[in-house]
């Protein structure tokens, strides 16, 4: 399969009618991980077929090229939330600090599966410019979200976070309870 020689039939299978052949074909090109191929893996973001484009999205984690964090970022804005959510985990693996403001800004999303991956693409990204907006979420309804704006505090041991941990090293949940203290024990 990263054979030179799948990566024609493969770009040609990106224009096929069926999303589960385009899909397939976005798996082989993304896998053969050229450079050249970023074009085609970009203009599959815009695929009508939100499976699709979620493929391409994930696809584009290997490139280190802006052109590709910029496609990525703006799927962050996609209609389906399950595109957005595979956006801020690309975003993450990424980790260009360019991305920060609009991970941070997709902390507002309307579905909480989306914060959580902004969340832990936030922490990996040691965005520290983030930290007051992660620590708006150790206020979410959902021990989930706390939990995560928790770890990525954690992973960012920005001092500034120390307060809004402490605060909520009583929460109601006991994981989020731990997180917050393995987040203060990394802040020393």
């Amino acid at each position: 399969m990263r054979s030179p020689a799948s990566l024609a039939p493969a770009l040609t299978a990106m224009r096929d009618e069926n999303p589960d052949v385009r899909a397939q074909a976005i798996g082989v090109v993304a896998y053969l991980k050229l450079e050249e191929t970023l074009p085609s893996l970009i203009a599959a973001t815009l695929d009508l077929d939100a499976g699709v484009r979620t493929v391409a999205i994930s696809a584009l984690s290997f490139s280190s090229q802006p052109a590709a964090a910029a496609a990525v970022a703006a799927a962050l804005g996609d209609d389906s939330w399950r595109v957005r959510a595979v956006a801020a985990d690309s975003l993450g693996q990424l980790g260009q600090a360019a991305v920060i403001h609009v991970l941070t800004a997709a902390l507002d999303d309307e579905y909480w599966q989306v914060q959580l991956r902004c969340l832990n693409a936030l922490g990996k990204l040691k965005a520290h410019a983030a930290v007051p907006a992660i620590s708006e979420l150790l206020r979410s309804e959902i021990a989930a979200v706390r939990k995560e704006a928790a770890a990525a505090l954690g992973e960012i041991a920005a001092p500034a976070s120390r307060d809004a941990l402490m605060n909520h090293s009583g929460d109601a949940d006991p994981d989020v309870r731990k997180t917050v203290r393995w987040a203060l024990a990394r802040l020393g």
